[in-house]
């Protein structure tokens, strides 16, 4: 599986439903989109680290849909906070993305809501996902 594609899928997903006025399914893949964006983060740290073989319990706590563990997982969390430190904006960006929850599939967004996630997932200078993608 191609975490990286798949997280590349789900932005175009995103963003068809956002102009078709869907905004909880909007909501929801754009932030299904950074979890996979996370995930092959995480799977770049197996690949430079072989942590994988060295801790079970690594590779159970893999198995979760939490953006903030994910962000531990990939040994992103220095990194997330010395950039967040200089650029305001991707602070900002993140506290609003890692509230987002798997369990968001199952209550109703409103159009705002699903703007704001998705700008803040987005946006191509102070995004998470872009962010993200230069850790991939």
């Amino acid at each position: 599986m191609d975490l990286k594609q798949l997280s590349q899928d789900y932005v175009d997903d995103a963003k068809a439903l956002l102009a078709a006025h869907r905004w909880a399914a909007a909501y929801y893949l754009a932030g299904y989109s950074v979890e996979c964006g996370l995930k092959a983060c995480v799977i770049n740290r197996v690949h430079q680290t072989g942590i994988l073989f060295e801790s079970k319990k690594f590779a159970n706590d893999c198995f979760t849909h939490e953006l903030d563990d994910l962000i531990d997982l990939a040994d992103l969390r220095i990194d997330l906070e010395k950039e967040s430190g200089t650029n305001p904006a991707l602070a900002t960006n993140w506290a609003l993305t890692k509230d987002w929850s798997v369990q968001a599939r199952y209550h109703p967004k409103s159009e705002q809501l699903a703007k704001e996630l998705s700008a803040a997932i987005f946006d191509t200078t102070n995004g998470v996902l872009p962010w993200i993608q230069k850790h991939w």
